[in-house]
């Protein structure tokens, strides 16, 4: 299996960034979510065909080798949403 930074760079991405240290996909938030979409599906097949679980996050973020239960996810969209008034992106993972 290849190395998982290698596959990301391979994709060419504009929108999404790889950061290897915490093994997230970052949106960059100066484009327009739909722009990003075409994107999103490259990525997400990606990983698919790799068996490399992942989890989407409510800031659009992709968290690798992670898969969170309902529990946490109504939490971490809470922490967001609470975030999101007050202009702070911050990751969760």
């Amino acid at each position: 299996m290849k190395d998982i930074k290698t596959q990301i760079d391979s994709l060419n991405l504009a929108y999404y960034e790889f950061d290897n240290e915490n093994k997230v996909l970052k949106f960059d938030y100066d484009n327009e979510y739909e722009l990003a979409k075409r994107e999103l599906i490259k990525i997400t097949y990606t990983l698919t065909k790799n068996n490399i679980k992942f989890d989407f996050l409510p800031n659009k973020y992709i968290v690798l080798y992670k898969k969170f239960t309902l529990l946490q996810k109504m939490s971490l969209n809470i922490l967001f949403k609470i975030n999101k008034d007050y202009k702070i992106y911050l990751p969760y993972f």
